[in-house]
């Protein structure tokens, strides 16, 4: 969502857009962030999306581009699919003391979804972010090589 007319040509773009991702919602909503949020224009969304040989590939791409500790944070959502997480909780196994701005982010780029009990990865990127956890825990572990032993080691360093 926008919330601003749109001239003719983002029109069509927005259309194609949409026609694309096959009307799905998060998706499109996601999308449409990249625009409201992060000022890129309507047109050159469409032509990354165009580009890519897959809405996942899309996903890695604009992770890759996102600053450290949004990437820690939605490391830790991945590795804790199905429980939502409070904030202080986060801030704790992402080693991201200030993690509030990087949940406000990932939540108006529709990334991270948050409710009452806590936050949670969108359900669209599970499947996109779990090789990527797991390249990066392998990356961050020596002997310890799975993600739990990961999450047990950055629970143990906090003692």
């Amino acid at each position: 969502m926008l919330f601003r007319s749109l001239s003719t040509r983002e029109q069509r773009a927005a259309e194609t857009l949409c026609r694309h991702l096959k009307g799905h919602p998060l998706r499109i909503l996601q999308a449409t962030a990249k625009v409201k949020h992060r000022a890129v224009a309507l047109a050159d969304v469409l032509q990354q999306v165009l580009a890519a040989p897959s809405p996942k590939q899309v996903t890695l791409s604009e992770l890759e581009q996102l600053p450290a500790p949004a990437k820690r944070v939605l490391a830790v959502l991945a590795l804790f699919v199905g429980i939502p997480l409070q904030a202080a909780a986060l801030a704790d196994l992402s080693g991201t003391p200030e993690v509030a701005p990087a949940l406000a982010d990932l939540q108006a780029w529709h990334w991270v979804m948050g409710n009452g009990q806590g936050f949670h990865l969108a359900e669209n990127l599970l499947a996109p972010l779990q090789p990527w956890v797991a390249i990066r825990s392998e990356e961050h572990t020596s002997e310890l090589q799975s993600p739990c032993n990961l999450v047990c080691r950055l629970l143990l360093e906090k003692k």
